[in-house]
């Protein structure tokens, strides 16, 4: 991946705790040809609780938004088929997931001044009800498990 990347750090009194540590890499910028769009992810157990992180790059511009949506989806079903291999996990078998990057979300109907408004106001609920991603959660089954 060019650009993409995800670092752990882990406290020394905490280091014996932390197994299956696994790393996965989905390119899907150009045909899933080059590594300029895509997702690294790392996932392991803490004691008895697992974590995945997953530091995406979504293809940006208002008309992509689809493709977005496509290469999300990608990357997260690549990234948890790669570390079922790996360790014994499915999709729910995270306790945590967090997915997070630069997402090229967008918002719905909404003008910059609108979004400025919003954002001075602390009105968050409301830029999440015109946020892509929030919207397409309602309706996905796929991402409702994040």
């Amino acid at each position: 991946m060019v650009g993409v990347l995800i670092k752990m750090f882990v406290k020394k009194e905490v280091e014996v705790e932390v197994n299956d540590m696994c790393k996965h890499e989905v390119k899907t910028g150009f045909g899933g040809l080059t590594g300029n769009k895509g997702a690294v992810a790392l996932r392991f157990d803490l004691k008895d609780t697992s974590f995945m992180f997953m530091n995406c790059h979504l293809a940006p511009h208002d008309h992509s938004h689809m493709e977005r949506m496509e290469n999300l989806r990608k990357n997260i079903s690549e990234s948890f088929n790669e570390f079922s291999k790996n360790v014994d996990t499915s999709t729910q078998g995270h306790n945590y997931k967090c997915v997070f990057g630069d997402l090229n979300s967008r918002m719905n109907n909404l003008t910059r001044a609108e979004i400025l408004e919003l954002i001075a106001a602390n009105n968050y609920r409301e830029l999440r009800k015109n946020d892509q991603i929030c919207v397409n959660k309602l309706n996905d089954l796929f991402l409702q498990k994040f």
